[in-house]
């Protein structure tokens, strides 16, 4: 399975693209915001599982669920592929 940084599909050149990208992990908040940049109605829906209405959630140690159970090379490795996504999404990277 090909798996590329999401800078592969958003940059051409180093340049950005597409005029909007939001992250998975602040879906709703991100896709209120699509709606309201691009005049649509948002749907009023509320779900269990968000984090705060208000804001995407931090990221940073604490934000990422699963990285105590990841080793320190399988963490070098994810720094190493997603350096450009790091920088360009503004990701915390971790050591």
């Amino acid at each position: 399975m090909p798996l590329h940084p999401a800078n592969y599909w958003t940059h051409l050149d180093g340049k950005q693209g597409v005029d909007f990208i939001g992250k998975v992990e602040d879906f709703d908040f991100d896709f209120r915001h699509f709606c309201n940049i691009t005049g649509i109605d948002a749907p009023n829906i509320k779900s269990a599982n968000v984090r705060d209405e208000n804001g995407p959630a931090p990221t940073g140690r604490s934000g990422y669920k699963y990285l105590s159970k990841m080793s320190s090379p399988a963490i070098g490795r994810i720094n190493e592929l997603f350096k450009t996504d790091f920088e360009l999404f503004g990701y915390e990277v971790v050591t």
